[in-house]
């Protein structure tokens, strides 16, 4: 179960800005995760989209003996095409 939240912002004819967030878990599955992502995209043509962001995820998932407390963070790169 999770809830989340995106926002497409145009900056100019061919740039476009993406906020996205989720949280979830809520005990099913994983105690809780968070998640947030950031890119800033170029359209390359009608169907090709390049995209450089950054995004941040955090998990915590505890049953029985085992505990993960983990927070992933970076830069991504990304492309996409549509058909």
């Amino acid at each position: 179960m999770s809830i989340r939240s995106s926002a497409c912002v145009p900056l100019a004819p061919r740039w476009s800005a993406i906020a996205y967030g989720d949280v979830g878990g809520f005990g099913v599955g994983s105690r809780a995760t968070h998640q947030v992502a950031a890119t800033v995209n170029y359209q390359w043509s009608e169907q090709a989209f390049i995209s450089l962001g950054y995004r941040v995820l955090t998990l915590d998932y505890r049953r029985g003996g085992t505990r993960i407390d983990v927070t992933m963070a970076g830069p991504l790169l990304g492309a996409t095409w549509r058909f």
